[in-house]
C-alpha cells in the first residue's frame, strides 16, 4: 500500500481525472498527483475558495463554489482555467445531473430548471424545455430527476442512487433505467463503485466488496477517513483513501490500494 502524508493543508476535496488525483490546497488552489502519489503540479485558485461539488469530463473539471458565487473551469491538458461568475444564478444549487459535450455542459438544479454553460465563451444561461435542440438531453434529465442521485458516472450512463429502503443501487440509464446491483448503506457515508467493486467509507473503517469477498481497512491511530475514490486506468483499478488526524485536520494522509 502506497501512502503520502500532507501537512498544514485542510484537505476536504478529492477527485479523479483519468490518471490524475486532485485535492484542494487549503482554500487557494489544487494539487495534482499521478497514480503513484507523486506530485505533478499545483493550480492556483482565488483565496478563500470553498468547493461544494464538481463535474468532470476526461481531464477537464468544473468546480461549483456557491459560497464564492462562481464556477471554476480547469483543463489539465492545456492548463487553461476560467472563473465563471454566477451573479445571475446566485441562489441556484446545481444537482449532480449533467451532460458534458464537446462545446458545452448541460446542468440542472433541484427544481427542474436547465442551464447551458458554453465552453467557447464561458457564459451560462437557462435552457427552455421547449428548445428542440436539447430535446434528447432534457428527456434524459426527466428520466432521472425523480431519483435521489448520490453519484453520476455520466460518461458510462450509470449512477449510484439512494432509495428510501436505506439501500443504494447502481443503475444503468443508457436506455430504460436498469438496476445492476444494490447494497446496504449501513453506517457508511461515502461510496464509489466500478464494475464489480464497491467501496464504502466511514470515519472508522473502509470496506471494499468484490463479488462475495470483503476487505476491511482501518485508519492509522488517531486518524479518521474522509473520502475515497477509484481510479480506472485501462481497467487497472486503484482506490485512494483520504484520512485526517483527529486532533489536527490539517495533517492528512492519502493511501493507495490496488484493486486489480
Amino acid at each position: 500500500m502506497n501512502s503520502i502524508k500532507i501537512l498544514n493543508n485542510d484537505v476536504y476535496f478529492l477527485e479523479i481525472l483519468e490518471d490524475i488525483l486532485i485535492i484542494n490546497d487549503n482554500y487557494s488552489g489544487l494539487i495534482c498527483y499521478n497514480n503513484n502519489l507523486e506530485q505533478i503540479s499545483k493550480l492556483e485558485l482565488p483565496e478563500d475558495l470553498l468547493i461544494y461539488s464538481s463535474f468532470k469530463n476526461g481531464k477537464k473539471i468544473l468546480l461549483f463554489c456557491p459560497d464564492n458565487n462562481c464556477f471554476i473551469y480547469f483543463n489539465l491538458n492545456s492548463n487553461e482555467s476560467k472563473i465563471i461568475t454566477l451573479e445571475k444564478f446566485k441562489n441556484v444549487i446545481f444537482s449532480p445531473l449533467y451532460i458534458w459535450t464537446q462545446n458545452n455542459i448541460i446542468l440542472s438544479d433541484y427544481i427542474g430548471n436547465f442551464f447551458e454553460l458554453d465552453l467557447n465563451n464561458f457564459e451560462i444561461d437557462t435552457i427552455s424545455k421547449k428548445n428542440k435542440a436539447y430535446k434528447k438531453i432534457i428527456q434524459e434529465f426527466e428520466k432521472l430527476k425523480e431519483l435521489n442521485i448520490y453519484r453520476l458516472y455520466e460518461n458510462k450512463k450509470k449512477a449510484l442512487v439512494y432509495f428510501q429502503d436505506a439501500k443504494l443501487r447502481l443503475i444503468d440509464y443508457s436506455k430504460d433505467i436498469k438496476v445492476i446491483y444494490e447494497f446496504e448503506k449501513e453506517d457508511f457515508n461515502e461510496f464509489d463503485c466500478i464494475v464489480e467493486y464497491i467501496t464504502k467509507i466511514s470515519e472508522n473503517k473502509v470496506e471494499i466488496v468484490h463479488n462475495c469477498d470483503k476487505n476491511i481497512y482501518y485508519p492509522e491511530k488517531n486518524y479518521m477517513f474522509l473520502r475515497g475514490k477509484i481510479m480506472d486506468i485501462n481497467e487497472t483499478w486503484d482506490f485512494f483513501m483520504l484520512s485526517a488526524m483527529k486532533s489536527n485536520l490539517q495533517n492528512c494522509k492519502i493511501e493507495k490500494i490496488k484493486l486489480i
